[in-house]
């Protein structure tokens, strides 16, 4: 009688099938944590949670509260993907770096991690991005929802971040740029006079700013000189955003 060589099929029971099935949840899971918390990801402060994912699209309506089914699809698209660090602006990137200065340089001077949580936790110390955007601006947003989604454009509409890009090339804009050294940044209460310092403290200052005055110049039509003046006049960053007077 011939002896039947083929392996016979192995039929999986329920339980492991259960099993394999929380395996690879537990796999995707593992996965989609660690695309999250990517280097790119943390640089531009992704969330991945629905807060995050309706201010992205937030940033892709129009003023009627309208979004084209292809912008609402590529955002969409990043998100699912856990790269929607694509869609961070110079704006987003700039503010998350000052974050992360702040925290740097408080920790430096011996703060403690509870000190450094309370401070940071207290709402608009020393910083209103409303303010170094609109303040003083002939038409600013208004509404709640009208704030909300202007913000979001600057975070995450990339097209609105070129064109500021550009507007800051002019030798007028860098010439003004360049006036912001650590000795008029402390004269304009921007940081503190124990911080002058830091390099990087400095410059990611004069970047935030920077990109505060291009604001004001696509929106208001402002020259660069009304532009960083307004900015830097609006009392939206203060010193004590960075622990002291």
């Amino acid at each position: 009688m011939p002896v039947n060589t083929r392996a016979v099929e192995h039929v999986e029971s329920p339980n492991e099938v259960r099993t394999g099935r929380r395996v690879d949840r537990a796999n995707l899971q593992a996965h989609l944590l660690a695309a999250e918390h990517n280097d790119k990801n943390i640089e531009c402060g992704v969330e991945y949670d629905q807060k995050s994912l309706q201010a992205m699209l937030l940033s892709h309506t129009d003023v009627y509260g309208h979004i084209t089914p292809s912008d609402k699809a590529d955002v969409r698209q990043l998100f699912r993907a856990r790269q929607a660090w694509k869609l961070a602006t110079r704006f987003r990137r700039v503010w998350c770096n000052m974050g992360m200065v702040r925290v740097t340089l408080m920790v430096a001077r011996g703060w403690q991690l509870e000190a450094v949580t309370q401070h940071i936790a207290q709402p608009y110390m020393g910083l209103s991005i409303y303010a170094l955007l609109f303040q003083g601006s002939p038409d600013p947003p208004v509404l709640g929802a009208s704030i909300e989604r202007a913000i979001a454009e600057m975070d995450w509409r990339t097209d609105i971040c070129e064109a500021l890009f550009q507007l800051s090339t002019g030798p007028v804009f860098r010439a003004n740029l360049a006036s912001l050294t650590a000795d008029n940044q402390v004269a304009y209460g921007l940081i503190p006079k124990f911080l002058d310092h830091s390099e990087v403290l400095v410059d990611t200052v004069r970047r935030a700013i920077g990109i505060c005055a291009s604001v004001r110049m696509y929106r208001d039509n402002f020259s660069p000189g009304a532009a960083f003046q307004a900015v830097v006049n609006s009392g939206g960053l203060r010193a004590e955003f960075f622990g002291g007077p």
